[in-house]
């Protein structure tokens, strides 16, 4: 059951990953919604944004 469930998060990630992927890179500086910072860390799934007060992890599905 709780693989099933991963899988339905996972695959848009990685669907969205692919295009978010070729937009940003890492070092860039991304604003969404009420953050805003610069991206540290890249993988198949999210990507961590670095604010001036905490690191920020962001699933591509939700920038879409």
């Amino acid at each position: 059951m709780y693989t099933l469930i991963s899988i339905h998060d996972i695959i848009p990630n990685i669907y969205y990953g692919y295009n978010v992927k070729r937009k940003y890179k890492v070092g860039d500086k991304i604003k969404y919604k009420n953050i805003e910072g610069k991206i540290i860390y890249m993988n198949l799934v999210e990507f961590q944004v670095k604010t001036r007060k905490e690191i920020v992890y962001i699933p591509y599905k939700i920038l879409k």
